[in-house]
């Protein structure tokens, strides 16, 4: 009897040791994954982005904060809909939104990727940036596009950059015509 205690007890310490070694593995990957996921909320925040989670079935949108702000909103005060968005951006830049979003959910392209203006509620005019990925369900389970995933950044003011540049090689252009001169490699 008191071999079979013996083994008894050492069979529950080893199987004890073996579920806190497995206890601190499972701690361990929800640490890395807690710091992780606090790391891609960082990068998101430090870049100002707008994070969208859009079901294509239902039309279900999920938005951060962000989402809310680049349209000009305060956070929650409009429900994040598609009309809602398509009304702030440019008439003009809608058909090659559709198109670049049609050609991702096709399975055409791999991510979407599209430049657009905006007028935010303030009546700002705004140029935006969105890229995102569509999740088929092949991802979880069967053919078929399931749920767009992307951000959104406000790249105002790297095209305002831009136009001010492409000004000044214009008005230096004009003043070499002007001068009759010409720039020397």
């Amino acid at each position: 009897g008191a071999l079979l205690l013996i083994l008894l007890g050492s069979a529950w310490a080893l199987a004890l040791s073996q579920g806190r070694g497995r206890l601190r593995e499972i701690e361990e990957r929800l640490r890395r994954q807690r710091e992780g996921e606090l790391r891609h909320r960082l990068a998101i925040d430090a870049a100002s982005a707008a994070v969208l989670d859009l079901d294509l079935a239902t039309g279900d949108k999920v938005v951060n904060d962000q989402w809310y702000h680049q349209l000009g909103y305060a956070p929650g005060e409009v429900a994040p809909t598609e009309a809602r968005w398509q009304s702030h951006v440019a008439a003009d830049d809608l058909p090659g939104i559709n198109q670049a979003f049609a050609a991702c959910v096709q399975g055409r392209v791999a991510r979407f990727d599209c430049q657009y203006r905006v007028l935010t509620q303030t009546g700002a005019r705004r140029w935006h940036h969105a890229i995102g990925l569509v999740l088929n369900k092949a991802d979880g389970g069967g053919p078929g596009a399931r749920r767009l995933i992307g951000l959104t950044l406000d790249i105002t003011d790297r095209i305002e950059a831009q136009q001010r540049i492409e000004e000044a090689l214009h008005l230096l252009r004009l003043a070499q015509e002007v001068a009759d001169i010409g720039i020397w490699s």
